[in-house]
This record gives C-alpha cells, sequence and structure tokens, in this order.
C-alpha cells in the first residue's frame, strides 16, 4: 500500500507488478502529472526519504517506450509492461551502487540534478554500464547520504495508504489484528 501510495498518489505512476522483493512501476505520460522520467526519479526520491522502515531500496530508472500486452495462456493471464526500456531500468538496478541509490539511464544530467537538489543527495558523474546482451547505456548514480527519521504515527500512515489503496482498487485483507 505505501508504495502504490508513493506511486500513484504524487505523479501518476502505475504499480505494473509486484516481483518477489522487488516493484515495477511504469509512468505512462497519459497518467503523469509531470514528464515520465521526472515522475519516476521523484517518486523514487520520496520513497527513499520516507523509508522509516529500513528497506534500504535500489532503483533502475529508464525513460522511453514500452508495450503493454497480455501475458499467459487462454485460461489464465494478465497485463504486464514489457519491452527494451523495461529491460534497461532491470540492467539498471542489477547495476546500482548499493542501498538507498537510484541508477537512472540518461543523458538529461540537468534533470537529475533538478529533483536531486537536496544537499542529502550524492549526485555521481555518468558512467557506461554494459548489460550482458544489450547495448552499452550511460547512467547517472544517485544515493541519499543521510537517512531521515520519521516522526509519524505508524497505524495512521498504513490506514492512510491502504484507504489510497482500496479507492485505487487494489485488494485488501484482514492481517488478523486489525482489517487493513
Amino acid at each position: 500500500a505505501w508504495t502504490e501510495a508513493s506511486a500513484g498518489k504524487r505523479y501518476g505512476g502505475l504499480v505494473d507488478k509486484f516481483i518477489g522483493d522487488a516493484v515495477m512501476m511504469v509512468f505512462p505520460a497519459s497518467q503523469c502529472k509531470l514528464a515520465p522520467l521526472e515522475a519516476a526519479m521523484k517518486t523514487a526520491r520520496d520513497i527513499l526519504e520516507e523509508d522509516s522502515f529500513g528497506f534500504d531500496h535500489k532503483f533502475g530508472i529508464a525513460a522511453g517506450p514500452f508495450a503493454v500486452a497480455l501475458i499467459g495462456t487462454h485460461e489464465e493471464n494478465s497485463v504486464s509492461a514489457m519491452g527494451h526500456t523495461v529491460n534497461v531500468a532491470a540492467r539498471c538496478v542489477q547495476a546500482t551502487v548499493g542501498p538507498k541509490s537510484i541508477t537512472i539511464a540518461t543523458k538529461d544530467e540537468a534533470l537529475v540534478r533538478s529533483v536531486f537538489a537536496d544537499k542529502v543527495w550524492k549526485i555521481e558523474d555518468p558512467r557506461p554500464v554494459e548489460p550482458k546482451n544489450m547495448d552499452p547505456i550511460r547512467v547517472i548514480d544517485v544515493k541519499r547520504k543521510t537517512m531521515r527519521i520519521l516522526n509519524f504515527d505508524y497505524h495512521a500512515m498504513i490506514r492512510e495508504n491502504v484507504e489510497y489503496a482500496r479507492a485505487s482498487g487494489a485488494i485488501t485483507v484482514d492481517s488478523g489484528q486489525e482489517k487493513l
């Protein structure tokens, strides 16, 4: 619920799927309140700034066209984003410089610097990455230097994010202690 709220509530991103401990988000231009690359970077930034749970996220971001396709069999299927841009973003996750970091496949260094202008972010010089079975890409790494400790009511935050997820059509379950 927290990830879905961070992705969709602020900038128009959509959670495409959960893959083990990974979350894939897409930022279609038709849904975004900003340019998709900027929306993705701000979402990653906000998630790291609000990471009071200590999840130590790693992000890979790529901009460009992607396809949304029906996948599966005639009996069981779903819809998912796929294509070169999705593959580049996945390779960026693999190439991250560690926890609390974002690796962005872009040449727009000025946009990266504007999104991460706060002094808590360290922006590395662009570097080449040579993913297996792909053309080399140029990436910019951004790393959070410090962890912000939030003073908040944990249960109120969970309830707010669950309510947003429900309003967005997510399936919610009873946790055994209280209905979420």
